[in-house]
């Protein structure tokens, strides 16, 4: 699942080439590198900002990119000769977000002061400047139809704007905190929000009203993007952890846990493939994102195979919840305390929960071991994931034969 791991590096942003090549990541601040993908070499180093990069954003034929910096300014890098090409400098506090239209010819920054200002990306000539947020601007995105322009911010708002107005067609009210980070499906048509609230929201673009909220996170959300297909929606937190969730059924799909500290930001490559996630742990981190969702839903299609003729009664069904919890944590939790276990699956009887825990670890179904004075589950990861690949091989093997029986 973990294809490579960069130490030493704290990235703010992070934003794939349109081909998926490479990866471009601010680097401690003031740089930025691009990345070979999935390999995780560095290939280049771009140098010219002289505070931290807070937004990266790279136009949709790969041949240039914009960064907008804490030093006021943005700046318009081309890809090929390493150069910065234009320098903007007419924001007057720090560059919080940045986007591209789909077309490539505009560009827009907001600030900390909550300034949105358009400019042309081929003369870098500013256009409109509109005071939109009473708080700072956090993320930035422009609808793939080159009309429309969102804009996220600390005054708890999302906004949606025509290009042709200085003012919002709409507003989007239900967060409750800081709107850290948005972003759209391919066809336009939702938008997806996280904020300090915790909630993970989406929302319908063209009905202009709320679809579902999750309450995603035990901590701030940082970041949030749909992936290429608008299947999934990949949350990252504070609460170190980077989560997948169905983007229909709200069903949490899978949790990364394998960074110490905050998320900073999550990226996934144009053809879906890749997940790249940046921490305030110092790593930065590329991920098989095909088999981070192939290895839990051949888990689940698995468990439910086996098991769906157990499920006719309330007692089966809890008793089921609790395997499929087990299983889907046994391998990215090192323990946890049967009380937990029961918050997690909205179980309130513990007697049933300790009776489906101790069986399964004595019909070797999980490797853990269960203190039944301190009520801890203790896991053995390292074979649990081992035992997910070995039943990941047996499902393969079957369904082989399975379709070879129905090509002959």
């Amino acid at each position: 699942m973990l294809i490579s791991s960069i130490s030493g590096l704290k990235s703010n942003c992070l934003v794939f080439s349109p081909s998926g090549d490479f990866l471009i990541a601010d680097s401690n601040g003031k740089n930025i590198n691009i990345y070979e993908i999935p390999t995780g070499k560095l290939i280049d180093t771009f140098q010219g900002h002289s505070n931290i990069i807070r937004s990266l954003v790279c136009s949709p034929r790969g041949n240039f990119f914009v960064s907008g910096s804490y030093d006021n300014t943005l700046k318009i890098w081309e890809l090929k000769t390493k150069k910065d090409i234009i320098t903007l400098k007419a924001h007057r506090t720090e560059v919080t977000a940045t986007a591209i239209t789909p077309d490539s010819s505009y560009i827009a920054s907001g600030s900390k002061e909550g300034i949105l200002k358009i400019w042309s990306s081929a003369t870098g000539d500013l256009l409109h400047t509109i005071k939109a947020h009473n708080s700072a601007i956090t993320s930035l995105i422009f609808h793939p139809n080159n009309k429309f322009l969102l804009s996220s911010s600390q005054d708890n708002l999302i906004k949606i704007w025509d290009l042709s107005l200085t003012k919002p067609i709409h507003i989007f009210k239900d967060h409750r905190n800081w709107v850290n980070s948005i972003d759209i499906t391919k066809d336009g048509n939702f938008v997806a929000s996280v904020s300090h609230d915790k909630t993970l929201k989406l929302w319908d673009f063209n009905n202009q009203k709320l679809v579902y909220s999750i309450k995603a996170h035990d901590d701030w959300i940082k970041t949030v993007v749909i992936t290429p297909d608008n299947k999934h929606i990949i949350t990252g937190s504070w609460d170190n952890s980077i989560k997948i969730w169905d983007f229909i059924s709200q069903k949490l799909i899978s949790t990364i846990k394998d960074h110490q500290n905050y998320i900073l930001s999550v990226a996934i490559s144009p053809d879906g493939r890749y997940l790249a996630t940046s921490s305030f742990d110092n790593t930065l981190r590329i991920w098989d994102f095909e088999e981070i969702k192939s290895k839990k839903n051949t888990m689940n299609n698995l468990y439910y195979s086996i098991k769906k003729d157990e499920i006719t009664d309330p007692i089966s069904y809890n008793e089921a919840k609790v395997k499929e919890t087990l299983l889907n944590i046994g391998t990215r939790y090192s323990d946890i305390r049967i009380l937990e276990l029961g918050e997690k699956t909205g179980i309130l009887d513990n007697s049933l929960i300790e009776r489906v825990v101790v069986g399964m670890i004595n019909n070797r179904e999980i490797y853990a071991h269960f203190n039944p004075k301190s009520k801890l589950i203790v896991f053995d990861q390292q074979a649990n994931i081992d035992e997910i690949d070995r039943l990941m091989k047996i499902y393969r093997d079957w369904e082989k034969d399975i379709f070879g029986d129905k090509k002959n």
